[in-house]
């Protein structure tokens, strides 16, 4: 059901929580899966951080999360 939506899709938002490491972790399985379903190598993706206002529990830095984006596009 989920590749279907993804098949439909003319752009994606992926969210993770910064609290919270495999959520982070799955943005990228994600990303891949949408660029397989589209059978493409770039494909328009917001990817973004979500409970900013949590900052003391931070499980996601900015520099990794940075760093994943460099690379991922």
């Amino acid at each position: 059901m989920r590749e279907q939506y993804m098949r439909t899709g003319e752009g994606f938002l992926l969210v993770y929580s910064i609290t919270s490491r495999s959520s982070f972790d799955e943005v990228s399985t994600f990303h891949q899966q949408i660029l397989r379903v589209k059978d493409r190598d770039h494909f328009p993706i917001l990817i973004v951080g979500n409970k900013a206002d949590l900052e003391s529990e931070r499980k996601v830095s900015v520099q990794g999360s940075f760093i994943y984006l460099i690379f991922a596009v």
